[in-house]
This record gives structure tokens, C-alpha cells and sequence, in this order.
């Protein structure tokens, strides 16, 4: 499972620590790599300047072995030359460090007092000299000289190295030779007396990498033997270049390397140190800057709950309110401390509290009046006299405006069925109000009258007392049946028009006149209209315009000629069905949105017409 926050303080803790985090890595590894690379740079400096000291001073005791001999190549083209080869043999035997001097001519005719001198040399035997040759490729020199690799003198019993020169006349022909044997540990001295050879490992090797002396003792005898990545890359860095550095793999490098080339003999330096030795500083602060940056986040951490501790209290109490709520309990406000932005969600939430509970009980009214509304409304279907009669009303709100109701006047031949649709202004409570008024209203006058005018003026005046202060009114048409005469009588008060739908012609009859909403004018006088003979199988139609005005989410209105379609299809059915079907088609319509108005839909299927009397006798 990821680490996924759950809390106000995890969410900041984690949001802000991974940016401090990443900036505290960022700049650690930005100043670790370019530390390093100061640190390296600065060891290259300090590890070549000190190569090239200890390889000077080695380069310039040969040097002085070098010069004596060049300075006896040129004595010896002279003639007369003995007491000058003399005293530079003899200041070569003087100089430090060197253990033999051995000099050889060759057999053949000799230049002016060359006898004498060779004689006189001669006098001095030369030993046999056996070198134990390390078969290390010799390197020429000026004049003709070479450096050998050091070896074991068999006389002086010294590791020592022969610095040959062989004695040429002016016609180019050998003469002679003279080797000097230098001690090599004089050579070293500068080198094995310096620090970094002693606490390094270091390496003196020819050009072919054969190890002439090194700090590991016996029994290395070339560089990269071993199989070393990093010597192999020195020794072919030494082959390419006189001097430089190699870093070898690692951060920091496992080791680190420097060499340099003598000039005066076919020899290189090298040296090899640890990289955290040399990078000693840098890691040292990589680990400061470690604890450093887990310090900081530790203060960070402790911060972040020390400032959210209140705010996450806060909030986490009016969470548990909010859920009491949810529940239905209602406890007593919540404690609001400071004046930032959570006391004022805290305050906030208190208002909101009461205001919820006021709309609860709000609420628990208006499902009271529904409730009391929909039982106002008929319950069943009217069956009587061979009618059929069916309606329904859907609201926009809980309570609506929308009337419908199934009567009983009183006739000369007892009480007839009537039908009654009406719409009041507006929607909601008010208009219920309005309407559960006019239904009373209707249904006291329905016991006394038996024409529809009379009960549509009588209401008319007692609404207007109602109306006339706010200014509402209510639109309603009221259709009486006689089963005697097969007709219908009717009242338009303002109401859209109703409709006699006969399947057998397939037309649609309105019923129209004119008339005047209720609660309008109190002296305004209601004008029956009359439908006659009604035939059997005819649908009488009455609705209000929320009906047809309804819109689908696109504005289409559902509009007149859709329900007319629909009553051609389910003509044949019962009444309820044909206002189910009807209602039906107008949700889908309209989609999940809310309704803007409320709709009402009462259909009366005309039953068979009864048989005239027989005439008297």
C-alpha cells in the first residue's frame, strides 16, 4: 500500500517536506560533486608539483653524471687529453652516490699520446662487470649516453644503474665505452624520503610498465598485473603522456592516481592514494550535511505539528459534529478560539449548524403539508354513471399549486359527477396554501349547486377576498356529466382549454370560452358551455401547462401535439392508464433534471349513453 496522508498535519508534513527534502538532496549532492572536484583538482596540483620536485631532484643527479660524461666524449676526441679524462674521471669517481666508473678501449691504433693515456688507464684494471639486466628497454640519451634499469653490482653488491657512453672518433668509429655506476638508493633518496611515498602506494616503472621499485615490497614485478582497472588505465595513460592524474570508479573513487616522467631517464612516478583519504573533507561534510539536513527535518516535522495542532483539533471536531449532524444529532456549538481563518470556519459551522436544524424542522413541516396535499388530492379513480375518470399531478417542489379533484353536484336527478383542474400562481408553499383554500372552497359550494357557473361565482367572490391583498390568482375549469342527457356542462375560469378526443373521427374537439381567473374580479360572472350528445368511447382531456410547456435538456418543449399522439395510442385503455402513460413519457422527456412547474393530467373516458324513456301509453 502506498504511503497515502490522511490527516490535515501528514498532508503538510508530507508536502512540505518532500520540496525540503529534495532542495536539502539537491544541494548535497551539488556540493558534494563539486567539492569533490575541487578536492581532486587540488590534489592533482599538489600530487604532480610534488612528483616533478622528487623527479627533479633525481633528474639532476644524473644530470651531473651526464654532464662529466659529456664533458669526457669531448676530452677524448683531443689529443693530449690525459690529465683532463684524468680529472674528469676522477671527479665522477667523487660525486655521491657513485659506486664504480669503468672505462674500456677499444684495440686498434690510438690518437696522439692516446698510447700513454691508455696505458696509463690500463694500469688501472677494470673488473669484469656481470649486470643482472631486469630486460628493461633502454632509453637514449644526448651524446650517445643511456640509463640502464637498475640492477645488482657484482663488486659494490649495491642496486645501482649504468649510465653508458660509448666513445666514438671524429670519423664516427667506436673508440671505447664508459659506463658509471650510480647507486640507486642515492637516486631514490629525495623520492623514498617524501611523505606521500611513504603512506601511499607508490611505483617507479619504465616505459613498458616494469616496476623498477615500489613501496609494496617483493614480489610485484610489472604494473597492472593484477588485473587492476586502474593501474591498466595509468599504465596506458603514462605510455600516451608525461604527466597526469586518473580517478578510478566510485563516489567518491575507490583510489586515485598521479604520475610523472623523468627526463633524464626512461622512468615514471606514480603514485596511488585512497579516494576517501584524499576526499577525507568532503565526506566528512557529506555526514555533517546528512545530519544537518535530518536535524532540519526533524525541526520541520515538530513545527508543522506545533502550528497544526490547534487547527487540526479544530477541525477534526467540526468533523464529528458535522457527522453528529449527518445522524440527526444536533449538540450544543462548538468552542471558537483566535480569529484566523479556522475560528472563523469554526464560527461559520456553528451559524450553519442552527440554520440546518431550523431547515430540518423546515423540512419536517413541508413533508407534513405534503403529505396533507397529496391526501387532499383523490385517491381513487372515478367510476359512475359509466364514467372513467383517472388524474395525477406531479410538483416541481414538495408542495404545489396544482389542483385536481373528482365532485359530486347536486341535480334534479341526484348528485352528478364532476371534474375539476386548477392551477394556481407560482409553486411551493404558497401556492399549496392557495389551493388547499380554493378545494375547500369548491367542495362546501359542490353540497348546494347544481350548475358549474354557480359554483365557479360563488368561489370566485370568497376567493377574492383571499387574493385580493398579495395578489394571486388561480386558473380552473370545472366539467359537470349528465348521464340523462348525455352532456357535458362547463366552466373556463382562465384555465387552457379541455379536449374531446372521438377515436372514431381521430379529431380533437377544444372546449373553449371565456372566462376569467379566479380571485380577480369578485363581480365577474362565470358562462357555462355545453358539449352534447357525448358518444360512447369519447376522452374528455384536461390538464395544465406544465404539461405541454415542459422542456428535455436540449429546450424542445413536450407541447401539445405529443400528447395528443399519446392519446390516440392508449385511447383503448382505462383512464389510469392513458394518464400513467401520459406522465411517463413526460419524465422521460424531461430528463433527470428538476421539473420548473407543476404538471397535472385528469382524462374522462365517456361511458355508454343510457336508453331514452318509453313513451307514455
Amino acid at each position: 500500500m502506498p504511503l497515502v496522508p490522511h490527516t490535515l498535519q501528514q498532508r503538510l508534513a508530507l508536502y512540505v517536506l518532500l520540496p525540503v527534502a529534495a532542495i536539502l538532496a539537491a544541494a548535497g549532492f551539488g556540493t558534494f560533486f563539486y567539492a569533490r572536484d575541487v578536492l581532486l583538482d587540488q590534489w592533482r596540483e599538489a600530487t604532480v608539483l610534488h612528483l616533478e620536485r622528487s623527479t627533479h631532484q633525481v633528474d639532476m643527479r644524473l644530470a651531473r653524471v651526464k654532464d662529466l660524461i659529456t664533458l669526457f666524449e669531448g676530452a677524448a676526441s683531443r689529443p693530449q687529453s690525459r690529465p683532463v679524462q684524468e680529472a674528469i674521471l676522477g671527479q665522477l669517481r667523487s660525486l655521491p652516490g657513485v659506486a664504480a666508473v669503468h672505462l674500456t678501449w677499444c684495440p686498434g691504433p690510438t690518437p696522439d699520446a692516446a698510447s700513454a693515456d691508455a696505458e696509463s688507464l690500463a694500469a688501472c684494471p677494470v673488473p669484469a662487470v656481470r649486470r643482472q639486466d631486469l630486460a628493461v628497454q633502454f632509453t637514449p640519451h644526448r651524446h650517445g649516453q643511456v640509463v640502464g634499469s637498475p640492477a645488482i653490482d657484482d663488486v659494490s653488491q649495491h642496486e645501482t644503474v649504468g649510465v653508458v657512453a660509448e666513445l666514438v672518433d671524429q670519423n664516427g668509429e667506436g673508440r671505447g665505452r664508459l659506463e658509471v655506476l650510480v647507486r640507486f638508493d642515492h637516486l631514490m633518496e629525495a623520492v623514498v624520503s617524501s611523505g606521500w611515498w611513504q603512506h601511499s602506494r607508490a611505483f617507479l616503472v619504465d616505459t613498458g610498465g616494469r616496476i623498477l621499485t615500489c613501496t609494496e615490497g617483493p614480489g610485484r614485478s610489472a604494473l597492472a598485473e593484477t588485473g587492476d582497472p586502474l593501474e591498466e588505465t595509468v599504465l596506458k595513460a603514462l605510455q600516451e603522456e608525461a604527466s597526469g592524474t586518473v580517478a578510478g570508479a566510485g563516489h567518491p573513487p575507490e583510489e586515485v592516481s598521479a604520475f610523472h616522467r623523468l627526463q633524464e631517464a626512461p622512468w615514471t612516478l606514480v603514485v596511488f592514494a585512497p579516494g576517501r583519504t584524499v576526499l577525507a573533507p568532503i565526506i566528512g561534510f557529506r555526514l555533517y550535511f546528512g545530519l544537518a539536513g535530518l536535524a532540519t527535518i526533524l525541526v520541520i516535522v515538530a513545527v508543522i505539528r506545533l502550528a497544526t495542532a490547534r487547527p487540526a483539533a479544530a477541525i477534526r471536531a467540526v468533523a464529528q459534529a458535522a457527522a453528529g449532524i449527518a445522524q440527526g444529532q444536533f449538540g450544543p456549538p462548538l468552542a471558537t478560539t483566535g480569529h484566523d481563518e479556522v475560528a472563523e470556519l469554526v464560527g461559520r459551522f456553528n451559524t450553519m449548524a442552527v440554520q440546518l436544524a431550523e431547515r430540518l424542522r423546515l423540512k419536517a413541516g413541508m413533508d407534513l403539508a405534503m403529505e396533507v396535499q397529496q391526501s387532499l388530492l383523490p385517491e381513487r379513480c372515478l367510476a359512475c354513471d359509466g364514467l372513467d375518470v383517472a388524474g395525477r399531478s406531479l410538483y416541481c417542489e414538495q408542495t404545489g399549486g396544482d389542483y385536481y379533484d373528482f365532485l359530486a353536484l347536486a341535480g334534479p336527478f341526484g348528485p352528478r359527477a364532476t371534474i375539476a383542474v386548477g392551477d394556481v400562481t407560482g409553486h411551493g408553499i404558497a401556492a399549496a396554501l392557495l389551493m388547499t383554500t380554493a378545494r375547500a372552497l369548491i367542495r362546501a359550494r359542490a353540497v348546494s349547486s347544481d350548475r358549474p357557473g354557480v359554483l365557479v361565482d360563488a368561489v370566485n367572490r370568497l376567493l377574492c377576498l383571499d387574493t385580493e391583498p398579495s395578489g394571486t390568482f388561480m386558473t380552473l375549469f370545472v366539467a359537470s356529466f349528465c348521464p340523462e342527457t348525455a352532456e357535458i356542462l362547463w366552466v373556463r375560469a382562465g384555465h387552457e382549454p379541455a379536449s374531446i378526443y372521438d377515436p372514431v373521427t381521430d379529431r380533437f374537439e377544444e372546449l373553449r370560452g371565456e372566462g376569467l381567473a379566479l380571485g380577480v374580479r369578485p363581480d365577474w360572472t362565470a358562462s357555462e358551455g355545453s358539449f352534447r350528445p357525448w358518444r360512447p368511447g369519447q376522452l374528455l382531456v384536461v390538464g395544465t401547462d406544465g404539461v405541454w410547456e415542459a422542456t428535455n435538456p436540449a429546450g424542445e418543449a413536450f407541447g401539445k401535439e405529443r400528447l395528443q399522439d399519446l392519446i390516440r395510442q392508449h385511447h383503448a385503455e382505462p383512464a389510469a392508464r392513458i394518464v400513467g402513460a401520459v406522465m411517463a413519457a413526460l419524465v422521460a422527456f424531461h430528463g433527470s433534471r428538476p421539473f420548473q412547474d407543476d404538471a397535472t393530467l385528469v382524462v374522462a373516458r365517456l361511458g355508454p349513453r343510457p336508453p331514452d324513456p318509453a313513451p307514455a301509453p
